[in-house]
């Protein structure tokens, strides 16, 4: 159990929908009344979340609550320096898988009680590293291909909040136009998949509406679970989402499932990539290639989880 100390509020103010705006100028009044000590932070753009959470010093009793999304969550878990400052989420995003994932709600009286009695529970955090040697971190699951084309029309469209009604039309659009790239994806046992479709690379197995895309993951099992689905035509692709709405995609014919502590992605094809709902942008090597590489970092995150919480 934490006990009661300093409580850094990091909020993305452009989360989700406009719903719920008037909570968050609430929440620093109430929690000092409650006998916490405050700090808050505004993001104003991408990046922002990132840079001050890294620049944060580790003090004991210290506890972040982080108001947004899952991109913002991502943004702030990813760039602690280690475990000992555990986080609590107010969601406020569109999807807010991880907060689900932990059972936290936007309720002041449920983060109070987090606050009071919770349990840190620490998270293996993913990285991929691309072309340029540049290295991202993510914490939920990684799309490469169909799902992450949508992202990137979702953000070319995207003007200030949005909702689930806003993925429409790139979903629409994506189905009818998009061509499935070629992709190689190799893991610890070698090449696993070859051919044109789209892959997912988890660590936690909640992902949109409530799917299980990497249903075998676990947060703490030092691995990542990668999910390949061979896909060439609508048709193919409308089956495939079938059976993950039934939960029982990991064992049908054209889908590749392993567990592994390295996945690599190759393909000569422009991919788009995603990290917990956030588009990556550039991808390719200076010949065109595209070839990410998912690890575990070797750190762990913390969250503040209900006591007796589980995955």
């Amino acid at each position: 159990m934490v006990q009661q100390g300093s409580i850094q509020i990091i909020v993305n103010p452009t989360s989700g929908g406009r719903s719920g705006r008037h909570l968050i100028s609430q929440l620093t009044p109430r929690l000092r009344a409650a006998g916490y000590a405050v700090g808050t932070f505004m993001t104003t753009g991408p990046g922002d979340a990132s840079r001050f959470a890294a620049a944060l010093p580790v003090m004991p009793k210290q506890i972040i609550v982080v108001v947004g999304g899952d991109g913002t969550v991502r943004e702030v878990a990813t760039s602690l320096t280690g475990p000992e400052m555990p986080l609590i989420i107010y969601p406020m995003g569109t999807e807010n898988l991880v907060a689900r994932y932990f059972q936290m709600k936007r309720d002041f009286d449920a983060l109070l009680e987090r606050l009071r009695r919770g349990e840190a529970f620490q998270v293996d955090v993913g990285q991929v590293r691309l072309a340029s040697q540049r290295v991202e971190r993510f914490i939920l699951v990684a799309g490469i291909g169909f799902d992450a084309e949508v992202v990137r029309r979702l953000v070319a469209s995207r003007r200030g909040h949005i909702s689930h009604q806003d993925y429409f039309w790139p979903i629409w659009r994506t189905f009818w136009e998009y061509h499935h790239p070629g992709l190689s994806i190799e893991t610890d046992d070698g090449v696993v998949f070859q051919g044109c479709g789209m892959a997912f690379v988890g660590n936690i197995p909640r992902y949109a509406v409530g799917l299980k895309i990497v249903p075998r993951a676990h947060p703490q099992d030092g691995k990542l679970d990668v999910c390949a689905l061979s896909c060439s035509r609508r048709s193919t692709l409308l089956r495939h989402a079938f059976n993950v709405l039934l939960g029982r995609h990991a064992e049908t014919s054209g889908v590749t499932y392993r567990q592994a502590t390295r996945i690599a992605v190759t393909s000569r094809d422009r991919v788009a990539v995603q990290l917990d709902g956030d588009w990556l942008a550039p991808l390719e090597s200076e010949d065109g290639a595209m070839n990410p590489e998912f690890t575990l970092t070797g750190s762990r995150v913390s969250f503040l989880v209900a006591p007796g919480w589980r995955p």
